[in-house]
This record gives C-alpha cells, structure tokens and sequence, in this order.
C-alpha cells in the first residue's frame, strides 16, 4: 500500500512540475511579447501602478 500511494504521489508531483513549466513558458512568451509591443511605439509610453509609481517604460522614454 506504501509503495503504491508513493508512486501516485510521484506521478501527480511530475504532473505539476510539466504543468508549472508550460505556464512559465507561456508567461515568458506573453512577456516577450509586451515588451516587443511597448518597444515598438515610437512616442514615450510608461506604464504606472495605482500608487503612480512608473513600473515599465518603453526605450524612447530614454531618449524623450
């Protein structure tokens, strides 16, 4: 009984790991894609949180 509740608990561990690695990758891509988007603007465009703190900013923000 022991050894079988072990390897239930095995399988549905590599289960969560592959699914928490899909997700992650997917954020990545979804990331890299934001970045790719706010980058692509020509005009300065930040982005603010609700305490008006800037807590992203495209690279012509430098510039401007």
């Amino acid at each position: 009984m022991l050894v079988l509740t072990s390897l239930m608990w095995m399988y549905y561990l590599q289960r969560e790991i592959l699914r928490r690695h899909t997700i992650s990758l997917k954020l990545q891509e979804q990331l890299t894609l934001l970045e790719t988007l706010l980058n692509s603007i020509s005009m300065p465009v930040y982005v603010v949180d609700r305490d008006e703190y800037i807590i992203n900013r495209n690279q012509v923000w430098n510039v401007f």
